[in-house]
């Protein structure tokens, strides 16, 4: 099916995606490597899924690469090559070698056989014959891999002679016995191996073991009639347990896959949310990418699905994902072609600044260089390098003038000092407050009126300046702590006393709490709202403060006082409540 130019155009990658999806497949060829360094450990299971992987995620991204994108993905290709290789050296070695001992085995185990088979027509003395079977059967047991047919044809070929001389052993009760205890030792030595195996973390390996176990348990003889039913039972118990934690953690790990898949099928919800309303600004692409980069981090941290949805969830994880970065990149080029004309406009104004930076007088100048850097915010944003170093060359002119009027500001008037004075008075007036055991009435208009007249103060000097600023913050905090506990104390009583009243009515109460519990909530979600506000502004605020910022902030810190009111308001009715 041909596709349109827009499938075509929308079907590009960027730049980031490319050296994503390049990053991605030598991640994968990066751990073959890491997997062949140990030629005898090598995990053919492994290996041939991290080989698939490669091609299927090749297979998916190949036909939207450019030319770069191709040449990324066909060196990594070029890696794989060598690796398989490697690989199928490391196969064909491992196999040669299986097969050579297995013929080798194969060998050693007939000659034996043959020699037990001998030791039972030939010999006539017991003990002769009782010492080769042991040796022999402990030779057959150690003897593996064999070939799939020598072990069907040997095995049985040994289980006959087994059986043979178990019944030549019944001719000498003494010997049989003896050969019961035996392999009554035998089979409790295995049973506390598999008791061993109970007690492991691992049941995947504690299985593995177990298979061991239960076949050198078979290979083991009868023991006596008294401890058949006991020993047989010990193992059952033993093994059925082993087997159940085994279930147990298959039925476990579908759950998970399970849980896997859900949360993977959230992901996608949230990324598909992110379609319906893309960014406006660079600053919100940014957090938008940086939020999309964070969800496929998690994507990748989430374990797998089961082997039916995984396939599809990450493809359409990936599509929607494509989808977003291809909008990002429509809307960084249409944003490119006003980049010139910014960048002209800026630089007009660091000319303008720098003229206007010399004139004569402090206050003219001052008022002409703040009209430019409103005139500044204005303007397009740049790309964060570009727009650094340009405001670093137009704050220039300004840092030399301000530099200069607070050299004039000393030297003419000396108001420094003054504020110095000015400053020391008004922490005597806090002192004063601090010192009266009473608090008065209009302690916090005092304190609003004293903090206001603070900031209408300039600086008093570098040395000073801000050791003032410590001992005025200090004071004010001991006497807001006393207007607090005042202020508690009364909303207790006030508590109290609503309590008393509320306990009257029906449901009184309950209904109160239900309402606080209401306008707490409320309260949240608008302090949220706030704090999205706060960071929204403080994206854009590149080239200085910006004044909304102040002004949403004490908003929420109103906001934040009221809900902390609203909070032990609803803790001591709870009480309250609780009490009675």
């Amino acid at each position: 099916m041909n596709e349109s130019p827009q499938s075509t155009q929308s079907s590009v990658l960027s730049s980031e995606q490319k050296i994503s999806t390049a990053q991605d497949l030598a991640q994968l060829v990066d751990q073959i490597a890491i997997l062949l360094q140990d030629a005898d450990q090598v995990d053919k299971r492994e290996y041939e899924a991290l080989y698939a992987a490669f091609y299927r995620n090749k297979n998916q991204v190949e036909s939207s690469l450019d030319a770069e994108g191709k040449e990324l993905v066909l060196l990594q290709e070029a890696r794989l090559n060598d690796l398989n290789q490697q690989f199928r050296k490391i196969e064909r070695e491992r196999n040669e070698a299986l097969a050579a001992k297995q013929i080798e085995n194969g060998t050693k185990v007939e000659a034996l056989l043959n020699e037990l088979e001998s030791l039972l027509d030939e010999s006539i003395d017991f003990k002769v014959i009782y010492d080769g079977f042991h040796r022999i059967r402990e030779g057959w047991e150690s003897l593996r891999p064999l070939t799939q047919q020598d072990e069907s044809s040997l095995g049985k070929k040994f289980v006959a002679l087994r059986d043979a001389f178990y019944d030549l052993k019944h001719i000498n009760e003494e010997l049989r016995d003896y050969d019961f205890r035996k392999n009554l030792e035998a089979k409790q030595a295995l049973l506390e191996e598999m008791r061993t195996l109970e007690q492991s973390e691992d049941i995947l390996d504690a299985v593995r073991k177990l298979d061991v176990l239960v076949a050198r348990w078979r290979d083991v003889g009868p023991v006596s009639r008294d401890n058949r039913a006991e020993i047989a039972q010990a193992y059952k118990t033993l093994t059925t347990s082993i087997y159940k934690r085994h279930q147990a953690y298959h039925d476990g790990v579908k759950e998970e896959e399970t849980q896997n898949a859900q949360r993977k099928e959230e992901l996608v919800a949230r990324v598909q949310a992110y379609l319906q309303e893309l960014p406006k600004s660079v600053a919100q692409w940014t957090t938008k990418t940086d939020e999309i980069k964070a969800l496929q981090e998690e994507w990748r941290n989430i374990g797998r699905a089961s082997k039916k949805s995984n396939t599809d969830l990450y493809l359409r994880f990936r599509e929607v994902c494509d989808q977003f970065f291809v909008a990002k990149q429509e809307f960084f080029k249409e944003r490119k072609q006003t980049q010139s004309e910014a960048i002209s406009q800026r630089k007009a104004l660091i000319e303008k600044a720098n003229e206007v930076a010399n004139g004569r007088s402090y206050v003219e100048t001052a008022e002409a260089l703040k009209a430019l850097q409103e005139e500044w915010k204005r303007l397009p944003h740049l790309r964060k390098e570009e727009g650094d170093a340009l405001w670093s060359e137009f704050r220039k002119p300004f840092d030399a003038f301000f530099q200069r009027k607070r050299e004039h500001d000393r030297k003419q008037h000396g108001i420094e000092h003054h504020n110095e004075l000015r400053k020391k008075s008004l922490l005597s007036e806090l002192k004063a407050f601090v010192d009266q055991e009473e608090i008065p009435s209009n302690l916090k208009e005092k304190l609003t009126a004293i903090k206001e007249n603070w900031k209408k103060i300039g600086r008093a000097g570098e040395t000073i300046n801000d050791k003032l600023w410590e001992e005025f913050c200090a004071l004010n905090d001991v006497l807001y702590e006393r207007l607090r506990k005042l202020s508690n104390q009364r909303r207790g009583e006030q508590v109290k006393a609503r309590y008393k009243k509320l306990s009257e009515q029906p449901q009184g109460v309950q209904s109160e709490l239900q309402f606080l519990q209401r306008k707490a909530e409320r309260l949240r979600g608008e302090l949220r709202n706030y704090d999205n506000n706060i960071s929204f502004l403080s994206a854009g605020s590149k080239g200085g403060a910006n004044p909304l910022i102040a002004e949403v902030e004490r908003k929420r810190a109103r906001l934040a006082q009221d809900l902390q009111h609203v909070e032990e308001e609803l803790n001591m009715l709870r009480s309250m409540e609780s009490n009675n």
